[in-house]
């Protein structure tokens, strides 16, 4: 069987796109779930940094093979019998795009994780009078 996990403290909103951002989280979602194959577990968590707002994906599929690994965000580049290969260099671009990042790497034993961050929209001031 397969369970998704999710752990958030309070956010900030922030920076993007509502449906480019969405399309982040769909397609790495999607690539998480696909992995398990034989079920399991995909935790995501989420929390404000220094830095951004940070997402963390982690999944008890296959992992990444190291051919894979360094290919992944190249456009046309795929391990999917049926897929375009646009889905993570569509992401990494949507992230540039709005000043964020994506890492992602294998766990220690079986899966994979991926880190995306975001820009937290800046807390608006009063105006000065």
């Amino acid at each position: 069987s397969l369970s998704i996990e999710t752990q958030c403290e309070p956010l900030p909103p922030v920076l993007g796109d509502r449906d480019q951002v969405r399309q982040v989280f769909t397609n790495i979602t999607k690539n998480a779930v696909e992995s398990m194959s034989r079920g399991g577990t995909l935790q995501i968590t989420a929390q404000a940094k220094p830095g951004g707002v940070y997402f963390t994906f982690l999944d008890e599929g296959s992992g990444f093979d190291a051919a894979a690994q360094e290919r992944v965000f190249e456009p046309t580049f795929t391990t999917k019998a049926a897929g375009s290969g646009l889905g993570l260099a569509i992401v990494r671009r949507i992230l540039e795009d709005h000043g964020g990042s994506i890492e992602m790497g294998n766990r220690d034993g079986m899966g994979a994780w991926v880190r995306i961050r975001l820009q937290a929209a800046e807390p608006e001031t009063p105006a000065q009078t």
